[in-house]
């Protein structure tokens, strides 16, 4: 008699079926698997690309936004300003040759208000100094935005005389001299042989960068070409994006990411790209199958072995087996499935539970997978903290607290009209004064000082709005308010430290062989401002705009040295605790009418004390500072006298200095009444 599936004895039909079914299920997850395992590598490859390509943006708009700080500040650069004003050609030539020398990545060009080139600076081996541009600047759209008073920067394709054309990122600014346009100027950064970009992607990001112009390589890290096709493709979009990708993790494949470069007008001038070989990312899924496979052909090894020992009664057993599965099923992974059997059964229930430990091992391996994932989290965290903390050296103290609660946002729709103290500083001819120091040396005073008067401002709550070279601005009422009177007299006090401060600060200085000391002048305004974000989305200032902005700087320009000039409107704030002395009405430029102006002498019950000046055959202490009348120049002396009159007058009566013809010498004494 025929044996058929049928009238086979049970257990070696179940054992026929169970290896049956069970081999078709694992083929077909072994070929479910493969797929599913490739698209994931896959899809997490490119992922993992389009997240290297919006890093490559950023790292690129980076260089863009230092271009444009680097411009700013070059337009704001006051020897710049009067050398472009007076149209003085061969100061402007050094003056740009010296910061192109010093920077070695930019060509500098310079012209005034009616475009006309006034001086065009680069490196010998710059393009567009060898080639020489095909086209006037006065042509350039970028320029023509610049006397429209607007700062851009942009990528731009440039036509050489040779007939090439190079691709750069150029910036361009307006020149203004006491808030007058006087010209502009135009820096770029030529993208041709230039590896700055590239280098730092690969050195971010580990992947192959270049820069295309025209369909060739102009910058890379490694020998790169593009299909024509694409980069046509690519030349046609009309923004920013990454526009084409390409990833294949096979062997030989590669992970290529494409983003069209554009200029002013959204046109593409370039395209910039990364790329990487598919290999690592398919020698990890090929490592990951074979595991996979090992595992579950020892599995199904294990399963056809305890199946083959079923041979007696399964009911209950099976039965028992199933109920423990079932438990294990829904997460009791504490239950054991141990039969009393030493048959397949048995066998079976042990394999089982070898396969809860197994979980619970795996379990246990995920938690501490999570652990260590948590740690990662945390310390980048930390990276991202520590990065918050340096950025707070670039944001007011007061306006990041602000940001941080909730209190302000960087909305540039938005803007307040708020009653605001105004103050103004700067260094009295500091130009003239720091000429004769190496950059050094004058790096480590300026710094000295804006951090000393930095301390100064965040003790008194001031909102230090910038630094501009020398120059300080602070303001008080925002984005704190408490009282106009209060932000009044918390601004003459802090002008007030800043003078005394300056003392110190010219001691320590002439202790270090600085021959010149630096003075200050000072100017205080209350009135309405405009308060909020100005600028464009992508990068704006909080300050603040109005006409008693501009009083304020005008009235620091008309004090004199070590002095502090403030407004009416401040006057009448501060005039019950500060002693002030009426000036005289100033025609200030810029501003309508006379203006009452009033110079600070100190606090009221601070004023009466002279007790700073001791004179003695060697020369005039002032605050345990030995001063040599004979290096003093004619400003300082003249500063010195009068407050040495001040100081008189107020212990002996109102006083005059009187010249002694015999002994040459100027005496101070008290004057006769009528």
């Amino acid at each position: 008699m025929k044996m058929t599936l049928k009238t086979m004895p049970l257990r070696s039909r179940l054992n026929i079926l169970f290896m049956l079914i069970t081999s078709g299920i694992v083929i077909a997850i072994i070929i479910f698997s493969l797929v599913y395992f490739y698209f994931v590598v896959q899809s997490e490859a490119a992922s993992n690309m389009r997240g290297k390509a919006e890093i490559v943006s950023l790292i690129y708009n980076d260089k863009m936004d230092e271009i444009m700080l680097f411009t700013k500040n070059l337009a704001a650069n006051r020897a710049l300003q009067v050398v472009v004003d007076l149209d003085i050609s061969n100061k402007l030539s050094e003056l740009l040759k010296e910061t192109v020398a010093r920077e070695r990545v930019y060509h500098i060009t310079v012209y005034d208000k009616q475009a006309k080139i006034m001086s065009s600076v680069g490196l010998d081996y710059n393009p567009l100094v060898t080639d020489g541009e095909n086209r006037p600047v006065s042509a350039n759209e970028l320029v023509i935005k610049s006397l429209m008073q607007q700062t851009i920067v942009a990528n731009e394709l440039i036509p050489l005389a040779s007939g090439k054309q190079v691709l750069a990122i150029s910036c361009v600014a307006p020149v203004f001299r006491d808030n007058v346009l006087i010209g502009g100027i135009l820096v770029r950064f030529v993208l041709n042989n230039s590896t700055d970009i590239v280098k730092k992607i690969k050195e971010k990001l580990g992947v192959d960068a270049t820069v295309f112009e025209g369909g060739k390589p102009v910058a890379s890290t490694v020998a790169d070409s593009i299909d024509a096709d694409i980069f046509a493709r690519l030349m046609s979009k009309g923004e920013d994006s990454s526009v084409y990708e390409k990833n294949v993790i096979w062997f030989g494949g590669e992970l290529v990411q494409y983003r069209s470069l554009t200029d002013i007008n959204k046109i593409p001038v370039g395209v910039i790209g990364i790329h990487v070989s598919a290999g690592k990312y398919m020698t990890m899924f090929a490592s990951a199958f074979l595991v996979f496979l090992i595992l579950t052909f020892i599995a199904l090894g294990a399963v056809y072995f305890f199946v083959f020992r079923v041979s007696g009664s399964i009911t209950a057993p099976l039965l028992n087996l199933l109920d423990g599965v079932k438990k294990i099923t829904n997460g009791d992974l504490s239950h054991q499935i141990m039969l009393d059997l030493k048959d397949e059964i048995g066998k079976l229930s042990e394999a089982f539970d070898i396969m809860r430990l197994s979980l619970q091992e795996k379990i246990s391996t995920i938690q501490e997978m999570n652990a260590s994932l948590e740690n990662t989290v945390k310390e980048r965290t930390g990276t991202i903290e520590a990065l918050m903390e340096t950025m707070k050296k670039y944001v007011p103290n007061q306006l990041y607290e602000a940001f941080a609660h909730g209190e302000r946002d960087s909305n540039i729709s938005v803007h307040y009209r708020k009653k605001i103290t105004v103050f103004f500083s700067d260094i009295v001819n500091f130009t003239a004064t720091t000429e004769s120091l190496e950059s050094e040396d004058l790096s480590d005073l300026l710094n000295t000082y804006l951090n000393s008067m930095a301390q100064i401002a965040n003790k008194w709550g001031g909102t230090i709005d910038k630094f501009v070279g020398d120059a300080v601005m602070v303001f008080f009422g925002d984005p704190v308010f408490t009282s106009d009177e209060d932000h009044a007299l918390r601004a003459v006090r802090m002008a007030l430290d800043m003078i005394e401060e300056m003392k110190h600060l010219r001691a320590a200085w002439l202790d270090k062989g600085i021959q010149k000391p630096l003075h200050v002048r000072i100017g205080i305004n209350t009135g309405y401002c405009t308060i909020g974000n100005f600028g464009s989305e992508d990068r704006m200032d909080y300050t603040i705009i109005g006409g008693n902005v501009n009083m304020a700087a005008r009235l620091e320009t008309a004090a004199e040295p070590d002095t502090i000039l403030i407004s009416h409107e401040t006057y009448s704030l501060v005039k019950n605790k500060i002693n002030c002395e009426f000036r005289e009405n100033l025609n200030l430029k810029g501003i309508s009418g006379p203006v009452k102006a009033y110079k600070v002498l100190g606090e009221n019950d601070k004023i009466s004390s002279v007790d700073y000046v001791k004179i003695d055959h060697t020369g005039i202490l002032l605050k345990d500072v030995l001063i040599n009348p004979d290096k003093l120049s004619r400003d300082e002396k003249k500063s010195l006298a009068h407050q040495l009159k001040l100081a008189f007058t107020l212990t002996m009566g109102e006083a005059q200095f009187v010249h002694d013809e015999k002994s040459d010498t100027w005496k101070l004494v008290r004057k006769k009444k009528d």
